[in-house]
């Protein structure tokens, strides 16, 4: 009859596109798709790690530049009360001019004096002692 002539490939098994070297080519294939695997690993490792530094640097940055205000240790001063006597031609208003430097506004010493004394208005007499508040 007629005799098998060998073409590649077996008559049992479908031809896959490879040839007889099959099994090398897999191997080939296989070894590629590892290095591809660990490439893109390695890749998102590096951009992680970009990441990480670029926050890190954020944060550096910020930080400095919204510093809350430190206070020195010579500008701390303890508020204290002492009693003066009122002379004459002295008002709320010279007192806070004169004690009251430490206030942004001669009105908030004002207030303060006024209710550390129970003040209902702005009159003080001449020869009354007044407590006010100083800082040392």
């Amino acid at each position: 009859m007629y005799e098998h002539v060998y073409n590649g490939y077996d008559e049992y098994n479908s031809y896959d596109g490879y040839d007889r070297y099959d099994g090398y080519d897999q191997e080939k294939r296989s070894k590629r798709a590892g290095s591809v695997r660990y490439d893109r690993s390695r890749i998102s490792a590096i951009i992680v790690g970009i990441l990480l530094i670029a926050i890190g640097v954020a944060i550096l940055f910020f930080g400095q530049n919204s510093k809350t205000p430190e206070v020195e240790a010579s500008t701390i001063k303890q508020k204290y009360y002492t009693s003066i006597e009122i002379k004459d031609g002295d008002s709320l208003w010279t007192l806070a001019e004169e004690y009251g430097k430490r206030y942004a506004d001669p009105r908030e010493f004002i207030t303060e004096v006024r209710s550390i004394n129970q003040l209902k208005g702005d009159h003080i007499t001449a020869g009354a002692n007044l407590m006010i508040p100083v800082y040392r």
